[in-house]
């Protein structure tokens, strides 16, 4: 039996500088703007393949210099379900809301320190 080919890895990514597509395989964005990049597709001279996170039919490369740098331990995701906060040190979220993550805050618990993206809210989230 063969074995089967790890699926491809996405990472969450937000821009930080707008870019225009300078032909058909690059992907036009704008400031503040998320993209799902596909890991590992980086290349020697700076350019990684990228999705729209919001509309993921809409492919192309781009420079990765345009892409925030987060520091180690943090992370983008994009909450999977409504969260609403039952006290002052946890945050809410919506379906669908993007949050920086720290993931070196997970408590054994299952609970993570987040900053939510849309809300402004922050504080602890599951």
């Amino acid at each position: 039996e063969g074995v089967q080919p790890a699926a491809p890895t996405k990472r969450l990514e937000r821009v930080t500088k707008p870019w225009t597509a300078g032909d058909p395989s690059q992907l036009g964005v704008v400031a503040e703007e998320f993209v799902y990049v596909w890991t590992e597709t980086g290349t020697d001279v700076g350019w990684i393949h990228a999705e729209l996170a919001s509309n993921q039919a809409k492919v192309g490369w781009l420079p990765q210099c345009i892409l925030q740098e987060l520091p180690e331990g943090q992370r983008w995701m994009r909450a999977k379900q409504k969260w609403q906060a039952r006290d002052e040190s946890q945050c809410s979220v919506e379906v669908g809301e993007f949050c920086l993550v720290w993931v070196s805050s997970l408590t054994k618990e299952g609970w993570t320190y987040v900053e939510c993206q849309d809300s402004a809210d922050k504080g602890w989230l599951p």
